[in-house]
């Protein structure tokens, strides 16, 4: 799957959480099954853990500290990718990094989580 491939189904499968609440408990309870079940698998050995933001606590994504050594042209893309997806009320950024997923999610402007 390409990166832009894979970037659009990561938008589908964050739409359809948005609009279905079975299947949004469904990714935040077995996260790795439920995106193996869309097409996405994880590498070996990577636990992926989903979080849900709400109007008391958001959460923070801590990367990885990179390596002394310099980093390859791959984890260059990997870490400058991302996508977004724009409506009239909301924008969400979508990041994939070395296995790790996170969003930030604006609305009119006004950074709302990440």
């Amino acid at each position: 799957m390409s990166r832009e491939e894979q970037d659009r189904k990561m938008e589908q499968i964050i739409a359809k959480a948005w609009s279905d609440d079975v299947y949004k408990e469904k990714l935040l309870s077995e996260p790795a099954a439920t995106l193996r079940g869309e097409g996405i698998e994880l590498p070996a050995g990577v636990e992926l853990k989903i979080v849900e933001n709400t109007p008391q606590v958001t959460y923070m994504v801590l990367p990885l500290k990179a390596s002394k050594d310099e980093l390859s042209d791959e984890a260059l893309d990997k870490i400058a990718g991302g996508t977004s997806v724009d409506t009239d009320e909301v924008q969400v950024r979508i990041d994939l990094q070395e296995g790790s997923i996170s969003a930030t999610i604006f609305r009119a402007n006004t950074l709302l989580s990440t």
